[in-house]
C-alpha cells in the first residue's frame, strides 16, 4: 500500500501527480499538489461509486440476502495444491486446517515441497502425497507441478498457501456451491482475515497509487462494504478456486513470473483473455498470515528480492496500462442510434460492452432510442439514454449517424466501430450515400472494423483501420445431431433482403423434392417459402436451425454474417454463396460448401451434392462446430480487451497441464 500523502516530500508528490496524469502547470507548491491529488481521489471515488452502480445493474454485485445457493446435485471432485517451503509450525497449522475441512465431495490434496531442508518439515510431509524439488524453483513452477499431478477427475483446483489457517470447516463448500451455480465464473476467492480478525484481503483491486491493493485490508471482518458477492479484477494467490477447464484453455501459471504477480496475472487473464468472471465470495472465510513463509526464511531474502524485482518488471511491462485502465476506472461509452437486442449490431455492441465490463472497466451503452426488447434469452446489458452521457475516456460511435453524438461528448479518444459500410442502407436513417461514405473519412475517429474486406474498402478511402472479429454466445445454440437424408432446408430473409436470389434458389430446390423454409424476425412472409418463421428469442432461433437439415445463406453482402456460424453451432450443415467477406471464416469442404456468387443453379447443385454424401455432411458438421467455438465471445473478446485496455500479454503456447510444459530435473513423488 502507498504511504499517506503527508509522509511524502515535494518531489515524491510531483512524481505521484505525474504518474497519475495530473497537470500541475506552474502551480507546483506543496499545498497545490496535495489539493490536486485529493481532487483526483474524490473523482476516482465517484467513479468507483458509478462502477458499483453498473455492477449492481449487471447483477454482478449482490448482497448476502440476495444470494440463496442450493447444494449441487452431486458435489464435484476438488484438488488442492499446497506449495511448501520449511516453516514447520505453519505447515503443522496448514495440515490441521486441511484435515478440519469438511467437504462432501471427493477431495485430493497434493503437496509440493520446494526443496525444504528443514528436517521437521520433511517428516511432516512423509504421510502425504508430495512432489519434491531438489532445489528451489519459482512459485509458479512449484504450483504448476502440483496442478499437473492432480487427478483428471478434479473439476475445481484450489491454490492453497502454507500460511493459511482454517477457521470455518465449511469454507470449501461455500466456494464450490458458488462455482456450481455460476458457470460463467472462471475463478472465485474467499474473504481472508488476518490473525487479529481484521481483513487481509477481500479480492484485489487496482488503485491509482499502486498497480494493485488488497480490498478491505485492515477493515473489520464484518464491514458491510466487504460482505457482498461481487466481481473483482483478480485475486491474491494465498487461496483461490479455479475451474479446471480454465487451465485447459489458458494454460497454467506463467513460469516467467518466478515470485510475485503470477496470481494477479492469472486472475486478469481469466477475465481479459477468456471472458470469464472472477468473483469474491464473502461467506468463505479463512485466516492468512501474510508473508509468513518469507519471514520464516530470512536466508533467502536476496534471492526472493531478485525474483520479485524481475516479476514486477515483467508485470508492469505487460499489464501496467491495463491495471491503470481498471484503477481509474476507465469509462468506455458506446453510442447506439437505437437499442434492441434482436438487432445484430446492437447485440454485438452489448456483448462487447459486457465483456469489457467483466474485465473491470465501466463500459456502458448509450442510445438515442430504446425499442421494445423481445429477446429474453440474450444476456441482459443495461443501457442508458444518450442524454446522460457527458464524458468518457473512450467514446465509440457505432453507425454513421452517431458520429455527431460522439463529438458532443468530452473524450480522450474517439473510435468509429464499423460493422458494415453503410451506403445504400443509410437512406433508412436519413443519410445520403455520400454523407454516409464521408463519415469514414473523418480523421477525428480511429476506425475499428470487423472484417478484412471492410478494411480493404476503407483503405481505398484513405483510412487505416484495426480489424477485430465479432462473436456470439455459443452456449445459447445447443448441438442437435441429425440422421437420415436431408429433406428440410432453411434460408434467411427473402428476395431483396439479404438474399437477392432466394426465390430462384428455392424454386430449383423445391423442384428437386426439398421443403424450403424461410426465417427472419421482421421480413414479411416470402411467397416462395413453404413455411416462414419469425422467432422472438435466441432459443427459438436455435431450435429452428436445429430442426432443419441444411442452412442456405445466399447474401449479397455483409459486414460479418453471423447466422451461418449460428447454424454451424447447432450442428446444421451450411451452404454459402461466395459473397464478399465470407472468406473470413468459410472454408469450402471444411465447415461449409460454397457456391459461385449470384449463381442459383450452383447453390442448388451444392445442396443436392451435400444431401447425397453422408460423410461430407459429417465432415462439415465437425468443422462447423470448431468454427463456432472459435467465434464465441469468450475467444473473440480478448482482441478488444487488448486494443482498448492496453495489455500486451502474449505467452505463445500455453503452459498446459498435459503437454508442452518444461520438465524440471530432480522431481520425485512420494506416496
Amino acid at each position: 500500500m502507498s504511504r499517506p500523502y503527508r509522509e511524502l516530500n515535494k518531489q515524491e508528490l510531483i512524481g505521484l501527480a505525474a504518474a497519475r496524469g495530473i497537470e500541475l502547470s506552474h502551480m507546483n507548491h506543496r499545498p497545490h499538489i496535495l489539493r490536486e491529488l485529493y481532487r483526483a481521489d474524490q473523482a476516482s471515488e465517484a467513479k468507483g461509486s458509478d462502477r458499483d452502480d453498473l455492477l449492481r445493474r449487471m447483477g454482478w454485485l449482490l448482497g448476502k440476502d440476495e444470494v440463496d445457493l442450493p447444494d449441487p446435485a452431486e458435489w464435484p471432485a476438488v484438488g488442492i495444491v499446497v506449495p511448501v517451503y520449511n516453516a514447520p509450525d505453519l505447515l503443522k497449522r496448514c495440515l490441521e486446517g486441511i484435515k478440519r475441512t469438511k467437504y462432501r465431495g471427493e477431495l485430493h490434496v497434493q503437496f509440493v515441497d520446494n526443496a525444504s531442508w528443514d528436517a521437521l518439515t520433511v517428516r511432516q510431509l512423509k504421510a502425504h502425497k508430495v512432489i519434491c524439488f531438489d532445489k528451489p524453483v519459482g512459485f509458479s513452477e512449484a504450483v504448476n507441478a502440483g496442478l499437473r499431478a492432480l487427478p483428471a477427475a478434479c473439476v475445481y483446483h484450489i491454490l492453497y498457501n502454507q500460511d493459511i489457517a482454517v477457521t470455518d470447516p465449511a469454507w470449501l463448500d461455500h466456494l464450490i456451491r458458488w462455482m456450481e451455480a455460476h458457470p460463467e465464473c472462471g475463478a472465485c476467492g474467499p474473504k481472508l482475515l488476518r490473525e487479529d480478525g481484521t481483513i487481509d484481503n477481500a479480492g484485489i483491486e487496482m488503485t491509482p497509487h499502486d498497480d494493485c491493493a488488497e480490498r478491505g485490508r485492515g477493515c473489520a471482518a464484518d464491514d458491510p462494504r466487504f460482505n457482498d458477492y461481487r466481481i473483482v479484477p483478480t485475486f491474491a494467490g494465498a487461496l483461490f478456486c479455479v475451474r479446471a477447464s480454465v487451465e485447459d484453455r489458458l494454460g497454467l501459471l506463467d513460469e516467467r513470473y518466478t515470485f510475485g504477480c503470477e496470481d494477479l496475472v492469472y486472475g486478469m487473464r481469466i477475465a481479459a483473455e477468456a471472458g470469464l468472471q472472477c468473483w469474491y465470495v464473502p461467506t468463505a472465510e479463512l485466516t492468512h498470515t501474510c508473508h509468513a513463509i518469507r519471514e520464516a526464511n530470512p536466508q533467502d531474502k536476496q534471492r526472493i528480492h531478485d525474483w520479485w524485482k524481475a516479476s514486477s518488471r515483467l508485470y508492469k511491462a505487460e499489464w501496467g496500462a491495463y491495471c491503470q485502465a481498471i484503477a481509474k476506472p476507465m469509462h468506455i461509452a458506446f453510442i447506439l442510434p437505437n437499442f434492441h437486442s434482436a438487432c445484430g449490431g446492437a447485440r454485438v455492441v452489448a456483448a462487447l460492452a459486457r465483456y469489457l465490463s467483466g474485465c473491470g472497466v465501466m463500459a456502458e451503452v448509450f442510445y438515442r432510442k430504446k425499442e421494445d426488447d423481445p429477446d429474453s434469452d440474450f444476456p441482459a446489458f443495461p443501457a442508458r439514454p444518450l442524454s446522460e452521457l457527458r464524458e468518457a475516456e473512450i467514446v465509440i460511435a457505432t453507425r454513421c449517424d452517431t458520429l455527431a453524438d460522439a463529438l458532443r461528448v468530452k473524450a480522450g479518444r474517439r473510435l468509429y466501430f464499423v460493422q458494415q459500410i453503410e451506403d445504400c442502407m443509410s437512406r433508412g436513417f436519413g443519410f445520403s450515400q455520400k454523407q454516409a461514405l464521408d463519415t469514414y473519412r473523418d480523421t477525428r475517429f480511429e476506425i475499428v472494423t470487423i472484417a478484412p474486406h471492410l478494411a480493404d474498402t476503407l483503405r481505398g478511402m484513405g483510412r487505416k483501420s484495426t480489424v477485430c472479429d465479432v462473436g456470439f454466445y455459443r452456449d445459447l445454440y445447443p448441438v442437435v445431431e441429425k440422421s437420415g437424408k436431408p429433406k428440410k432446408l432453411l434460408m434467411y430473409g427473402q428476395t431483396g433482403h439479404k438474399g437477392p436470389d432466394n426465390e430462384a434458389i428455392a424454386r430449383l430446390l423445391k423442384s428437386a423434392g426439398f421443403t424450403v423454409n424461410c426465417v427472419h424476425r421482421y421480413a414479411p412472409r416470402a411467397a416462395w417459402a413453404d413455411e416462414h418463421f419469425r422467432p422472438k428469442t435466441t432459443g427459438e432461433m436455435a431450435a429452428i436451425y436445429a430442426a432443419h437439415d441444411v442452412y442456405i445463406y445466399a447474401s449479397e453482402s455483409d459486414g460479418f454474417a453471423m447466422t451461418p456460424i449460428e447454424a454451424m453451432a447447432c450442428g446444421t450443415p451450411v451452404v454459402l454463396s461466395e459473397f464478399p467477406g465470407c472468406e473470413q471464416y468459410a472454408k469450402d469442404g471444411v465447415n461449409c460448401l460454397m457456391a459461385r456468387y449470384r449463381d442459383p443453379a450452383h447453390i442448388a447443385e451444392r445442396v443436392i451434392e451435400l444431401s447425397r454424401d453422408a460423410k461430407l455432411r459429417a465432415r462439415l458438421v465437425k468443422g462447423g462446430l470448431e468454427t463456432a467455438e472459435r467465434y464465441d465471445w469468450s475467444n473473440v473478446g480478448r482482441q478488444y480487451a487488448r486494443l482498448l485496455l492496453g495489455h500486451t500479454y502474449d505467452r505463445g503456447q500455453p503452459n498446459s497441464r498435459t503437454a508442452g510444459h518444461r520438465m524440471v530435473s530432480g522431481i520425485s513423488r512420494n506416496a
